[in-house]
């Protein structure tokens, strides 16, 4: 018992720890994302996906003060929607 209760404390000061250092990480310039972000909905136009994809971008450029606008790409099942998310150009700066 005494073996458990030293990895539940060391658990829970490595968890106290990782809060600390990561209050005090440095943020950068800008926040994320710099660009505006294509939400690509793999079907048509008017629909629930379209209605309800177009509510989150709105709350989302709301709450985080960037631009989010959805692009509709339907067709074939929502295949031409998920190959143009597959072969979407990667982003030049990534954030890890």
């Amino acid at each position: 018992m005494p073996a458990l209760i030293r990895v539940v404390a060391g658990a829970a000061a490595l968890l106290c720890a990782t809060l600390c250092f990561a209050q005090n990480a440095p943020t950068g310039t800008e926040p994320y994302p710099t660009r505006p972000v294509r939400i690509v909905v793999p079907f048509a136009a008017g629909g629930p996906g379209d209605l309800i994809s177009r509510l989150i971008a709105q709350k989302l450029s709301e709450g985080l003060g960037k631009q989010f606008y959805v692009e509709n790409q339907g067709g074939a099942g929502g295949n031409i929607g998920m190959g143009m998310v597959a072969r979407a150009r990667r982003p030049t700066a990534t954030r890890s």
